[in-house]
């Protein structure tokens, strides 16, 4: 069926290293693949510890709409307990992505080494052509309980003395309707 089942185990091995700040996969999809509609938290950006204003459901966007202007450029765009992802062309083909638990998604046309570069406004980056996938197991909590100098609480943050496992599926979609 042309599925492709991933299976991670991420295995950081040591409290003396400092907490990871995501664990997942990136993955690079051709330009084309530029519209998603997901069943998960949304519409906005979310984060495991901000996502309590965000409802689950089934949401459509552009990876141009994921693009939230900050004051200086950062990773932005994130979404919580995604059942499945499509990401599809204009005639609504593409690729489906579905996790065995719930993923945290995003697509965006930087890495996150794009974002963590010299740039200090939008303008000053460049775009990709292609599609940059995150399809992780969690992202670190952005943290800022009582100002945004704080860390995330521990119970939000990814410790390298602790081992990740998950899953998720890839496969082709002929239509997005059929992603569901």
């Amino acid at each position: 069926n042309a599925e492709i089942k991933v299976d991670n185990t991420v295995q950081p091995g040591s409290a003396s290293l400092p907490y990871l700040p995501e664990v997942g996969t990136m993955l690079r999809l051709p330009a084309g693949l530029d519209t998603m509609r997901f069943y998960g938290r949304g519409p906005e950006e979310n984060h495991w510890d901000r996502k309590s204003a965000s409802d689950v459901g089934v949401y459509d966007s552009t990876v141009d709409e994921q693009w939230t202007s900050y004051i200086r450029p950062q990773e932005n765009g994130n979404k919580t307990d995604v059942r499945w992802l499509a990401m599809v062309a204009a005639d609504g083909a593409g690729l489906l992505a579905t996790g065995e638990a719930p993923l945290e998604i995003n697509a965006s046309h930087f890495t996150p080494e794009d974002l963590s570069g010299d740039a200090r406004h939008d303008y000053q980056l460049t775009p990709r052509d292609e599609i940059v996938l995150r399809l992780n197991h969690r992202q670190t909590g952005v943290g800022g309980n009582d100002s945004w100098g704080q860390q995330p609480l521990d119970k939000y943050k990814l410790f390298a003395d602790t081992d990740y496992v998950y899953s998720y599926r890839l496969r082709p979609l002929a239509n997005v309707d059929e992603a569901m």
